[in-house]
């Protein structure tokens, strides 16, 4: 009867001794990993930030580009000179060889001619312009009887008295000159140069609008509204000339600045307004971004539409440590309120039990966003 009552009790110890095995090895091998599906919530913000080159929320700097550019034009009107009359003088004389009882003529009165006799033929006749007084060296005025470069005359070729009397010299101690024939000419008209300067003008602010783009490089530029230009030409409007150069100079500046750095001031008013306890789920968007005013001082105006979703904060590791030996009900009622409206889904491992682990490195909690309409 002893022994009995001694084997009872070995039996009773060795089933005590197995079961704390079984404690021991639940208390270090247990798992437990908790997924938290937390519902977002969609928020925007609309924010208007403003750039200066100093003292604006975000940097600013003046560009400027400078272009030089020439086109020839051909004149399209035309001009007539009339035809001129050549003039000189000649001196009137009396032969050496006059008989004793010649009496001479009257002096010759204006209209009267003299000529210049061609040795090939014909005669060009010129109108004396006043009366003679003497044949004694007497210089009289005379214009050409026609217009033309014909009646044009050198020295000492004028000698032929148009009336005709033996004893009068005549000669043109000097060229008769100044005769001309009628003629045309090109003329640069107004017109002309207007044109070539709004076709060059044209062309220059389009070359500047690329220069500048070019300064820019990455950066967001606003062009001033107009370049400032600057027209000459070789010739006036007027001028007798077939051809004509128009030049003109231009600078153009902007405003230029970095699209991430305003970017960055509209989604921090998005930031500043995700609600206590709450965080952004990812980056924020940003749309409708536009420029609204910009002066040539290098202010600019920036709005835009910055969105995201947000979801409640959840601090893993506090939660880890809160939940650490709670049963399931208890912890997912817990949990329920630290992340209201969340799905919870416990799983324990490497068997069911009626607690989590009381270890808390032993409890894994994945936190994901359910996302949401807008």
């Amino acid at each position: 009867m002893k022994a009995g009552r001694i084997g009872l009790v070995a039996v009773v110890l060795v089933a005590a001794a197995g079961a704390g095995g079984v404690f021991g090895f639940l208390i270090f091998s247990e798992t437990a990993a908790i997924r938290i599906t937390t519902p977002e919530t969609y928020i925007e913000t609309t924010a208007a930030v403003r750039g200066s080159l100093t003292g604006g929320q975000f940097r600013t700097e003046r560009l400027q580009v400078a272009l030089t550019e020439s086109a020839n034009g051909t004149a399209t009107g035309v001009t007539g000179t009339a035809a001129s009359y050549a003039t000189g003088y000649v001196v009137f004389n009396k032969n050496s060889c006059l008989p004793s009882n010649y009496c001479p003529p009257a002096p010759a009165q204006p209209g009267y001619e003299v000529c210049r006799v061609n040795p090939a033929g014909g005669a060009q006749c010129y109108v004396l312009q006043s009366a003679v007084t003497c044949y004694c060296g007497d210089r009289v005025a005379v214009r050409a009887r026609g217009p033309g470069s014909i009646f044009n005359a050198p020295a000492n070729s004028v000698n032929y008295v148009g009336w005709i009397n033996p004893y009068v010299t005549v000669d043109n101690p000097g060229p008769i000159t100044g005769g001309a024939n009628a003629s045309s000419s090109p003329v640069v008209q107004q017109s002309d140069l207007d044109s070539v300067r709004i076709a060059v003008s044209s062309q220059l602010t389009a070359d500047l609008q690329s220069a500048l783009r070019q300064k820019a490089q990455n950066l967001h530029y606003v062009a001033d509204a107009a370049p400032a230009l600057t027209v000459s030409s070789d010739v006036n409007a007027g001028a007798n000339s077939s051809t004509f150069q128009v030049t003109v100079s231009g600078t153009l500046g902007g405003t230029a600045f970095a699209d991430p750095d305003a970017k960055a001031l509209i989604a921090s008013a998005l930031v500043e307004k995700v609600p206590a306890g709450y965080q952004l789920t990812g980056p924020e968007q940003i749309a409708d971004y536009q420029i609204q005013t910009s002066d040539p001082q290098g202010d600019v105006t920036v709005t835009g539409r910055a969105s995201g979703y947000v979801m409640p904060r959840v601090s893993v590791t506090s939660l880890q440590s809160r939940l650490r030996g709670l049963d399931s009900g208890a912890a997912r009622r817990f949990i329920e309120t630290v992340a209201p409206g969340s799905a919870v889904e416990i799983r324990l491992a490497p068997a069911p039990a009626p607690w989590l682990p009381l270890n808390a490195d032993h409890i894994t909690i994945l936190v994901v966003a359910r996302p949401t309409a807008a």
